[in-house]
């Protein structure tokens, strides 16, 4: 980091209120109603398109009054931020640190300055952890459904898990698909809703009590192991496997700023604050995240009262960032 003379230049340029890194719909609504308050606000993503998990999501459930597709929504966020003054930085951060009475987030090479922080990161695909998973990503082994659907056209694939994330997955690729075989290895956790639905639809099918333990394929996935509950063990032919068993939280860039469950999961306190005064986390990162979309967009709003609290009482002889 520059030092001397040059700081002084570089604080007044580049600092912002708050940067959110994260351009799920927790950092977008985070983004947008810190904006509205009046702070100045970066959200920093790391995606080629902003939107997070939402944006791999077919038809929006669990939001009254909302009629879109998940990447229509997250579009829509986007253009409500950018209308209210946010502005945007395309790129993933590395590092955070404390510096010059705010934080310091290094990307690329660079690095822009904010007096408070929002990890609004979400999380990554729960691996198997089975042999012919890393070697069949993206020739096979997938994980959106909405990009990767059209390609299934007329074949069988394979859905694994059970909770809502892999019931709304198996619903979409049903529309694309010959068949989806839905693979849960105990007892579904999915609302009841989605499993009525997946009832209905006749080339959707359960394959009960049943975990993959391992991925065959030449140039592509050809097949999958199970074992059964009773011990058997099958193969189970399909063109294509989509894991949803659960996320891993993306809270590296964290560092030692913040407490952390053995998971992961980032712990935060009143208003959604770390253990490291101005560095917030929410959303899918953040331990006790109950899952949903309207959750996240609560949280989104409850963080940005909380970073505009805190910048009413501290930092007043700064004028806030420069929206260039």
């Amino acid at each position: 980091m520059p030092k001397g003379a040059d700081v002084v230049g570089l604080l007044r340029r580049n600092r912002y209120d708050l940067a959110v890194v994260g351009g799920g719909t927790a950092g977008l609504t985070a983004a947008w109603h810190a904006a509205q308050r009046g702070l100045s606000v970066l959200l920093i993503e790391g995606a080629l398109q902003p939107g997070g998990q939402i944006a791999t999501v077919g038809q929006i459930e669990g939001m009254p009054g909302i009629a879109l597709s998940g990447p229509e929504f997250a579009a829509s966020l986007l253009a409500d931020g950018r209308n209210a003054g946010i502005r945007l930085l395309m790129a993933e951060v590395s590092a955070i640190e404390t510096a010059h009475e705010g934080f310091a987030l290094h990307h690329g090479g660079d690095f822009v300055l904010a007096h408070n922080v929002v990890l609004a990161t979400g999380g990554r695909s729960r691996s198997l952890g089975v042999i012919g998973e890393t070697e069949f990503q993206g020739r096979g082994v997938a994980h959106c459904a909405t990009c990767d659907g059209p390609l299934c056209r007329g074949r069988d694939i394979a859905v694994i898990g059970g909770g809502d994330a892999a019931l709304q997955e198996a619903l979409l690729l049903s529309a694309y698909a010959r068949t989806v075989t839905v693979v849960i290895r105990g007892r579904a956790r999915a609302r009841r809703h989605y499993l009525e639905r997946a009832e209905t639809r006749a080339n959707l099918r359960f394959e009960w009590d049943s975990t993959v333990t391992g991925i065959r394929g030449a140039d592509g996935v050809e097949a999958i192991s199970l074992r059964h509950a009773d011990g058997r063990e099958s193969e189970l032919e399909c063109f294509a496997i989509f894991p949803r068993i659960g996320c891993m939280p993306n809270s590296e860039i964290a560092g030692g700023m913040v407490d952390k469950t053995p998971d992961g999961y980032i712990r935060t306190g009143a208003g959604l604050e770390t253990r490291t005064a101005g560095l917030f986390a929410i959303g899918a990162v953040r331990d006790g995240f109950p899952g949903d979309l309207v959750e996240a967009a609560a949280e989104g709003a409850a963080v940005a009262r909380s970073v505009a609290g805190r910048a009413r009482h501290s930092y007043s002889r700064f004028n806030g960032g420069n929206q260039q």
